[in-house]
């Protein structure tokens, strides 16, 4: 068929073919009947910029797209649609490898700006790390917003919203008695298995008081917490506290003090107000289990006249079932419990509001080996020493009485006893435990032996690492610590 021909059925080879012949000087078969057809599978085939625009000789050519600068005609002598070439038609074949003028990949043939990383394409806020890998943005202007749960202006850690603008859930010891039993959790009682029922009378009113008026507060604050209605958590940190007697009084009664602010003692955290004493903790049903690990725990035995001593627990394990939640309380007023309105908590917060109740059977557990060393610093209860027969001195303390035992009315009410645990925190002294402590004439511990019963140089140390085994059911309420 010749271009005569053709230009009856597309009437644009006419202009085609017109342009040609007055430009160029075209051989005879470039319009002849002898083009050999290109396969129909080219003509959906886009042509690159500087190639040859034009459709096979028998196929259509309506999809397509020409390129800048191509020429408009068919090709010459068969298809050259995969041979780049120049700025214009090439007469016999493909032009060489070399660079071409114009016929690099044109903005359309290449990546487009789209196709590479956009400004939004890294990690969005809401594709933040989580709260315990670091502050979200913004955490600390006093706005909450994004992931927050509070933003009180600061990131301080121990002040009611932490360094994550994270909640923070700590829970006091409303609830703390002293055991004379073992327990399937709690499995050794060395101190505690001293006493007898009336020994044990004259002890705990002391404790009970002090927990009362807020002058004795162990705390537990929990870190890595997921899971604020205490359901379920596999793995956290309990921070275990001091903390010291509340400022604000008016109406105060430590056995119940939700909310309530407590200021946390500062021999309990580091320089970026970090919990020092950590449990090892998870969650399973609501049942907290956490340890063992060291734990300080305030003590008295007296109930009046007397300070609370700190006393260092070893292998402190706590078990104890975390209640039901509630909204945190809000402070309005000169009204003392809740937190300030400047911590901007989500209004939809609610977190758990006890653990363990103050009952015999719904007290949660908590063991671990209180230190020699730090049973010296609690002094004896005079109503106790008063009735011992052994003639204790005014001065005497807790260990002591434990070593030496107390007889009151032909009856034992403490029965001599020696450490049966250590501090794995310390050096051991001498060849190790077991320790045997040594009483004076005057009923002072003055020595310790070792294992071997030699007498170790150091009684100090002995002390330090000498620790007796002990069980407390505990229950206790959410606070606020500042």
């Amino acid at each position: 068929m010749t271009c005569r021909s053709r230009m009856m059925m597309k009437p644009w080879c006419l202009t085609t073919a017109a342009l040609l012949c007055a430009i160029f000087t075209i051989s005879a078969p470039g319009c002849s009947d002898d083009v050999t057809p290109t396969p129909d599978a080219q003509t959906d085939q886009t042509i690159l910029d500087g190639g040859v625009d034009g459709p096979s000789v028998d196929g259509p050519m309506a999809d397509l797209p020409v390129a800048d600068g191509a020429a408009d005609g068919p090709a010459a002598d068969g298809p050259i649609a995969d041979s780049p070439v120049g700025d214009g038609p090439v007469a016999d074949g493909p032009l060489t490898d070399g660079p071409l003028t114009d016929g690099g990949p044109i903005p359309d043939s290449g990546p487009t700006p789209d196709s590479g990383p956009l400004p939004d394409s890294g990690p969005t806020p809401d594709s933040a790390p989580a709260l315990d890998s670091g502050s979200p943005p913004g955490c600390g202007n006093g706005v909450r917003e994004g992931i927050e749960q509070c933003d009180d202006g600061n990131t301080q850690n121990l002040d009611g919203c932490d360094a994550s603008c994270r909640f923070e859930l700590s829970m006091r010891a409303t609830y703390l008695k002293l055991q004379a039993a073992t327990s399937s959790f709690c499995t050794k009682n060395a101190f505690g298995g001293a006493f007898n029922a009336t020994a044990l009378g004259l002890v705990q009113p002391g404790l009970d008081a002090a927990i009362a008026d807020g002058s004795v507060n162990l705390l537990m604050h929990a870190l890595g917490l997921d899971d604020l209605s205490g359901t379920s958590d596999p793995s956290l940190k309990l921070g275990m506290l001091t903390a010291d007697p509340p400022t604000c009084t008016s109406g105060y009664n430590g056995t119940s003090d939700l909310d309530w602010p407590h200021v946390a003692g500062n021999l309990g955290y580091d320089a970026n107000r970090v919990p020092k004493n950590q449990l090892s903790a998870s969650i399973t049903s609501h049942v907290l289990t956490a340890g063992p690990g060291r734990a300080m725990l305030p003590f008295v035995v007296c109930a009046v006249y007397c300070t609370p001593a700190n006393i260092i627990m070893a292998n402190t394990k706590i078990q104890i079932t975390l209640g039901a939640t509630s909204k945190p309380t809000i402070k309005t007023g000169t009204a003392c419990p809740g937190h300030l309105p400047s911590e901007h908590l989500d209004p939809t917060l609610t977190a758990v509001e006890k653990a363990g109740l103050p009952t015999a059977a719904g007290a949660g557990s908590m063991c671990g080996d209180m230190t020699a060393d730090s049973l010296r610093l609690i002094p004896a209860p005079p109503a106790l020493t008063g009735m011992c027969s052994e003639g204790y001195l005014s001065t005497a303390n807790m260990l002591d009485v434990i070593v030496g035992g107390c007889t009151a009315y032909g009856f034992q009410a403490i029965k001599p006893t020696q450490p049966d645990g250590e501090d794995p925190d310390v050096p051991v002294a001498g060849a190790g435990p077991p320790y045997t402590l040594v009483l004076s004439a005057s009923k002072t511990v003055t020595g310790c032996k070792d294992k071997n019963g030699t007498t170790v140089s150091s009684a100090g140390l002995c002390y330090k690492d000498a620790a007796y085994s002990s069980f407390f059911r505990l229950a206790a309420g959410r606070v606020i610590l500042k």
